[in-house]
């Protein structure tokens, strides 16, 4: 009897520890298919808040607006939130109600939704580290016939950047098509900062086309220089300073405004000078604004801006323009009384 116990006893134990490691073996491999679940992972994202506590937003955040001229470069890139904005929707409240899912075991998302900042993040870096998969949204992108969910494909792979993604953008804009080419110059804005493949399109296109409207876009895409070396920046400065003196008073105008962002150490003060004596008085405003912040000090600039303020016949836009320019150069005290002075008299006389 004491042996059969015995033996019952052996029995249980080896009973409890086959039930332990096949405990432990499950509750790994749940962990596993957990972890490399991307649909997992998307949908655990969605809830995510950025630091000022609201949900994150798709897309490619744009250009800030920082000059006041009359041609400062807008943001053309629509980011996916915008865009649903823009049709009365709001981007936090679908975010909460219908976060992307992938479709099937692929591990892009179906876009029935703006992604999240962290959503957004996560796709970026999988879409950099998988060829497959970037060349499966490329693919997925020339199909998109719907305007708003090409736009959200296009603020994507803005993110993504890269040579492939380039080489997509200046497919389009030279496939002949006017359409096509305004979202490829927008992908092409996107990933143009510190992307010299895409400095070469926009140089191209900068001494080739005649277009007014084409121009004016492709000037669009310099709106953020990013990390440049400076022979490349000097050659584009003057190829976009080549443009100020252009028949069209668009290109005249967006081609200041790009120019100011482009040039360094005074190398085109004499162009914005120039401009100042434009027959029109929004180049003549946008020229005023490319000044502001010069590095370059001369007499001959200060006397310019001087004869800016004190011409009755200019407009208000040009004059304050000149304003802010010569608040932004070192004056000497008697120069800051007579721009105080000028100042003092103009505000007067609007009252």
């Amino acid at each position: 009897m004491p042996a059969l116990h015995n033996e019952r006893q052996e029995i249980m134990k080896a009973v409890a520890v086959s039930a332990c490691v096949a405990a432990i073996i499950g509750g790994l491999a749940y962990w596993q298919l957990f972890i490399n679940s991307p649909t997992d992972t998307f949908a655990d994202q969605a809830s995510v808040k950025t630091p000022s506590g609201t949900e994150g937003v798709a897309g490619h955040a744009g250009i800030l607006q920082e000059s006041l001229s009359p041609f400062a470069v807008a943001n053309t890139d629509v980011s996916s939130a915008q865009a649903l904005k823009a049709e009365g929707h709001d981007a936090a409240a679908d975010n909460q109600q219908a976060a992307p899912t992938l479709q099937g075991n692929a591990q892009l998302p179906d876009w029935g939704a703006p992604l999240g900042e962290a959503q957004l993040s996560i796709l970026v870096e999988r879409l950099r580290l998988d060829p497959a998969l970037l060349q499966q949204l490329m693919d997925e992108f020339r199909q998109e016939n719907d305007p708003t969910r090409k736009a959200l494909l296009a603020s994507v792979l803005g993110e993504v950047g890269g040579d492939e993604v380039t080489l997509l953008a200046s497919e389009l804009i030279f496939s002949g098509s006017a359409s096509e080419r305004s979202v490829g110059l927008n992908l092409l804005q996107a990933v143009q900062p510190g992307n010299a493949s895409a400095r070469d399109i926009v140089s191209s296109m900068l001494s080739t086309e005649v277009e007014p409207d084409v121009l004016t876009q492709t000037l669009t895409v310099l709106a953020r220089p990013g990390d440049v070396d400076e022979a490349s920046r000097a050659y584009l400065a003057d190829q976009v300073a080549w443009l100020t003196t252009h028949e069209d008073v668009n290109v005249r105008g967006m081609s200041l405004d790009v120019l100011s962002r482009w040039s360094r150490e005074g190398q085109h003060t004499d162009v914005f000078v120039r401009a100042l004596d434009d027959e029109s008085a929004n180049v003549r405003a946008s020229a005023a604004y490319a000044l502001v912040g010069q590095d370059v000090q001369s007499t001959e600039l200060v006397d310019r801006l001087f004869t800016v303020l004190e011409d009755t016949e200019e407009r208000a836009s040009v004059k304050s323009a000149a304003t802010l320019a010569l608040n932004s150069l070192a004056l000497s005290p008697t120069q800051q009384a007579r721009l105080d002075a000028l100042v003092k008299a103009r505000n007067t006389a609007t009252r």
